[in-house]
C-alpha cells in the first residue's frame, strides 16, 4: 500500500472517530493515542505501534487497513508507513485533498 493511501487511512479514522466532537475538542480527543503512537515509532516498536492502531479501529465501523501488513514485512516501511498514518490521523495531510488542489490549479 502506498504511504499517501496510509495518510489517507489516518485521516479516515481521525474522522470517524472525532465525529461527534465539535472542532475545538477534535484534537484533543487524539492527542494521547497520537503521543503514544509517535513514541512507538520512534522505539521502533511495531507491536505497541500496531496494538494502539488496532484497538482505535475496533471501536470503529472501518476496516483495518491492508497497508498493516506490509508495514509488518519491512522495517523501513513500517517507519515511513507509521508516520504517513500519524500525520493523517492528525488531519495534517489528505491525499485526497492534494489531488484536487491539483486539479484546481491546472484549471
Amino acid at each position: 500500500m502506498k504511504i499517501e493511501k496510509l495518510a489517507d487511512e489516518g485521516n479516515k479514522l481521525r474522522q470517524e472517530l472525532t465525529k461527534n466532537y465539535s472542532e475545538e475538542m477534535k484534537s484533543d480527543v487524539l492527542r494521547g493515542v497520537t503521543y503514544q503512537l509517535l513514541n512507538a515509532l520512534a522505539l521502533n516498536n511495531s507491536q505497541k505501534f500496531f496494538d494502539i492502531a488496532v484497538r482505535m479501529y475496533s471501536s470503529t465501523q472501518l476496516p483495518t487497513p491492508s497497508g498493516f501488513v506490509d508495514m509488518l514485512k519491512d522495517p523501513e516501511q513500517f517507519q515511513a508507513g507509521g508516520y504517513a498514518f500519524v500525520l493523517g490521523l492528525r488531519g495534517s495531510y489528505s491525499w485526497k485533498g492534494q489531488k484536487e488542489e491539483k486539479k484546481e490549479e491546472r484549471s
